[in-house]
């Protein structure tokens, strides 16, 4: 029994210390979250972090407790690879040389233990798990930075695309002169960040007529310097030609690239479509588009949500399905095993749109593939990350919540993959929450760590699963409903309600909450009662608003 809470112990210690280095913002603030981590739970006089960008960077010392140890950052020199050296000094045990997944370097300098304690293999292996810890903690934050550097990207074609649409109004409003052509080659430079624009309209044989902005140049001269993009359209019988030159940046002048390309295109068209009045004609058309994506995404998501679910004797199990009109990425099953054990599983893939119903079904059909030889939940979910993150986009992921149900020991295996906790209601008024124990599939090509969870369930007890449609349901206000109507309290006030009663009562709250509010994300709930037995006709169904 010691031996099994010391291991609760320590789980629950790295547990806290990864989710602390993984909440970092940057290099600095993860170097002072592991320096605090390692003088938490070892007696080191005092500890120093330097960071080193690449071979030819210096060392920066980013965290220490005494600024006399930035000179003994050179023992951290010298090596790419991963080392850890004992240091013959009288304030210092050692130095770390931890290279990572950019290239870059930490070296930790390790002050003498406190009251001359030996440096024992018990401590040395603790060391190591926290240093793979700050491995796999730095992968997370370069993920953040990369999704960052993403979300800034796509705001910036937000912008673009906002400016693109902008430009458009106003040039329809313009009539087809010189001052329509003019307006539109210096709206094009702003969209592009290009240095100067020229516009040539060419009509058989004549003399072409020529556009410049900011001022005339050479334009045939720079034809072929490698920093120009044009676009061309004919219009009664004139063809129009728009050159962009030298795009501006913080680096200097770079390249146009494919986006650049897409907004000189798409502006082209807006001037074509405004001097042939054609602009209403272009927009039905795109949102005919859009419409039939949505109509796609709702037909993936609709064959994968079972219309049935499978009686288990001495259980209550219902479940339900609101589908947005903008499609999610919502799934649950229950599926029976050869052994006579049940397999829950409910998902939500971050955003919307084909691609994530897409992702709902790769993880389906990995899912029943891999239940032909289930053996271990750890093991089937690091599978199912492995392909979601060879499947995805960078920007796509899924939590989910997997769990084995026992109907002989009523008892419950779950892995929690960063999805909301699943609340199970015990008989005697508790609630246990079954929080996350690793991360999101599809974040990193390996899980850092996968915890396997067990609780046993009494009759009477009640467990929901459910996606934050439910918890993040918004009013007209902007409120969400777990946090005017907690979902705890709502359990408790329902506590003897059958698992078909009590999801019904729940989706009637959440629509008085919302009170005609449009609904932003699928509403997916589960619910397992303990000791009773479900009605065949209701054991799962597909409800709307």
């Amino acid at each position: 029994m010691m031996k099994k809470n010391q291991f609760d112990l320590n789980a629950s210690l790295y547990q806290q210390s990864f989710k602390r280095l993984s909440n970092t913002t940057d290099v600095r603030h993860l170097s002072e979250m592991f320096g605090m981590v390692l003088l938490e739970n070892f007696d080191f006089c005092h500890i120093a972090i330097s960071f080193k960008r690449d071979d030819n960077s210096a060392w920066e010392l980013l965290f220490t407790t005494d600024e006399s140890l930035e000179d003994f950052c050179q023992f951290c020199a010298g090596t790419n690879r991963f080392c850890m050296q004992l240091i013959e000094h009288p304030r210092l045990l050692g130095c770390i040389n931890l290279p990572l997944i950019d290239h870059s370097r930490l070296g930790i300098v390790l002050g003498a233990l406190k009251n001359s304690q030996k440096f024992a293999a018990q401590h040395e292996a603790t060391l190591h798990i926290f240093l793979q810890q700050l491995d796999s903690a730095y992968q997370v934050l370069l993920f953040k930075h990369k999704e960052r550097d993403f979300m800034f990207s796509q705001n910036h074609r937000i912008v673009q695309l906002t400016g693109l649409f902008d430009s458009g109004v106003e040039i329809s409003r313009l009539k087809e002169s010189s001052h329509i052509l003019q307006t539109a080659l210096q709206k094009v430079l702003a969209l592009t960040n290009a240095s100067k624009g020229a516009l040539t309209i060419q009509k058989d044989d004549s003399p072409p007529e020529r556009y410049f902005y900011p001022q005339a140049f050479e334009a045939d001269a720079m034809k072929n310097d490698g920093y120009v993009i044009s676009v061309n359209f004919v219009l009664n019988k004139e063809e129009y030609d728009f050159s962009l030159y030298h795009k501006e940046s913080r680096a200097g002048v770079v390249p146009f690239d494919a986006t650049d390309r897409l907004l000189l295109q798409a502006f082209c068209r807006q001037v074509q479509v405004s001097l042939e009045n054609q602009f209403f004609y272009e927009q039905s058309l795109e949102k005919e588009r859009l419409d039939h994506e949505i109509y796609l995404a709702g037909e993936i998501q609709k064959r994968i949500i079972p219309e049935t679910l499978p009686l288990i004797n001495g259980f209550d199990l219902h479940a339900v399905n609101v589908p947005a009109k903008f499609i999610g990425g919502d799934f649950y099953d229950c599926i029976p095993l050869k052994d006579g054990r049940f397999f829950f599983v409910i998902a939500d893939v971050a955003g919307k749109g084909v691609a994530a119903a897409l992702l709902v079904n790769t993880l389906h059909a990995a899912l029943h593939a891999h239940l032909e030889s289930f053996k271990d939940l750890t093991a089937i979910v690091r599978q199912l990350n492995r392909i979601i993150f060879e499947s995805a986009t960078t920007e796509k992921y899924l939590t989910a919540v997997f769990a084995c149900l026992d109907v002989s020991t009523k008892t419950l295996s779950w892995v929690n993959a960063g999805h909301n906790p699943p609340y199970i209601l015990k008989v005697n008024g508790t609630i246990l929450e079954l929080n996350a124990s690793c991360l999101p599939l599809g974040f990193l090509p390996e899980l850092p760590e996968c915890l396997q969870l067990h609780t046993t369930l009494q009759a009477g007890d009640g467990l929901l699963f459910y996606t934050d449609g439910i918890s993040e349901a918004m009013n007209k206000k902007g409120e969400e409903y777990e946090a005017r109507h907690p979902l705890k309290a709502f359990m408790k006030q329902r506590k003897n309600l059958s698992a078909e009663v009590f999801l019904f009562s729940l989706l009637e709250e959440i629509k008085d909450f919302t009170d005609g509010a449009q609904q932003s994300d699928d509403i997916t709930a589960l619910y397992l009662k303990a000791g009773h037995n479900t009605n065949e006709k209701s054991a799962c169904q597909l409800k709307d608003f």
